[in-house]
């Protein structure tokens, strides 16, 4: 295998938990399955938020308008905060690790109100500090835009970036682009491939 250039990590499911049913369960809806209530109802609202097409006010005034106005807006804030949990186990030292050894950046799909309350509580972000973030960008994985965005701003070829992500289609986007795809799950298994590729 060849050793990459470049490693690109995840944010969600990667260095923090990352949990939808939370929001629904926050408010007390009356749904069995919140994750599904949070795709279906919050996402495509989510999704403009996340590429930057919508400050955070026009948001959640958005957000309270399609829940029938039913919530005031702090008790929406903190019930979209709450799905984003723990720092993922592990992940803080071998971010680091891997961070002193090949030039590594952030890459998620994320907003301004959930990537500054993680920014001071997932240690690892402290590795990381190039970051392509989708509401900067403009651009959300999986879309083709958010990988060239990289691509255009990296000096490494795609096929010399590395793309861990814990989302299927996002890995498959990754690999379109001519990067590397790794689907994470635990970073025990991380670690060994990053051996394996030679990053260690």
């Amino acid at each position: 295998m060849t050793r990459p250039k470049l490693l690109l990590f995840d944010l969600g499911n990667v260095l923090v938990r990352f949990e939808p049913e939370r929001f629904s369960r926050a408010l007390g809806l009356p749904t069995t399955d919140g994750q599904i209530h949070y795709e279906s109802g919050v996402r495509e609202l989510t999704n403009r938020y996340e590429s930057g097409k919508m400050t955070t006010g026009e948001y959640f005034a958005a957000l309270r308008t399609s829940l029938n106005n039913q919530y005031e807006i702090p008790m929406l804030q903190d019930a979209f905060l709450s799905v984003l949990t723990d720092p993922i186990p592990g992940m803080k030292e071998l971010v680091r690790k891997a961070a002193a050894q090949l030039p590594s950046a952030l890459v998620s799909n994320t907003n301004e109100l959930h990537f500054s309350s993680v920014l001071p509580r997932v240690p690892a972000l402290n590795h990381l500090s190039r970051r392509y973030l989708s509401y900067q960008i403009g651009a959300i994985k999986p879309s083709t835009e958010f990988y060239q965005h990289i691509i255009r701003h990296e000096d490494a070829k795609p096929d010399e970036m590395l793309f861990i992500d814990d989302v299927a289609a996002n890995i498959a986007a990754a690999e379109k682009a001519g990067m590397i795809g790794f689907q994470f799950d635990v970073a025990d298994r991380l670690e060994g491939y990053l051996k394996e590729v030679g990053v260690f």
